[in-house]
């Protein structure tokens, strides 16, 4: 598992949800070839609903409106969380129709609110029929990091390094202030 779907795994943990992770199936192509693809998580909440979660986070990768590469970019996104082979493996775990949730940075999909929503609001048209729902990591990590005490154990890596990080806030802080 890598570092981004550990922090989610984690922030899954958190809220309550039983969930599945790395779902492989088969893709075909346009002109007959296949691969594979994954559903990074597939996960069901206190309440019993169904959410399909694909995470998409590049560093410095940021969505530009109107450029080919960008406008690409988002039609790959929705086709992978839409297609059908995706939805046929989701039906062999449910018969629930899922709610879609992206999940990335406020710098890929814009810093700005109206940015962020323009995109978002492109997503949800091109994915016709299904329900998506925008989750960014810049708050769920905050979340963990309000969530993660000083004190305890903790066996995740992420919340060791969280609570690690405020030890070390607050030692910077009460050396700054004597």
């Amino acid at each position: 598992m890598e570092v981004n779907e550990e922090i989610i795994e984690q922030y899954l943990k958190l809220k309550g949800f039983f969930y599945i992770h790395d779902i492989k199936f088969k893709v075909w192509g346009k002109k007959g070839g296949s691969n594979y693809s994954n559903i990074d998580f597939l996960t069901i909440d206190k309440a019993g609903n169904l959410y399909d979660l694909e995470i998409k986070f590049r560093s410095k990768y940021k969505v530009t409106k109107g450029s080919k590469a960008s406008n690409k970019w988002l039609d790959d996104l929705t086709n992978q969380i839409t297609r059908g082979e995706r939805t046929e493996e989701i039906k062999k775990y449910s018969n629930k129709k899922p709610i879609k949730i992206i999940v990335s940075t406020y710098i890929c999909f814009g810093k700005s609110d109206k940015k962020r929503r323009d995109i978002e609001d492109k997503i949800k048209d091109k994915a016709k029929g299904h329900q998506v729902v925008f989750w960014y990591f810049e708050d769920i990590i905050k979340t963990l990091k309000d969530k993660t005490k000083l004190s305890g154990r903790y066996d995740s890596p992420i919340l060791q390094m969280i609570r690690l990080l405020k030890i070390t806030e607050e030692t910077n802080h009460e050396n700054a202030n004597t």
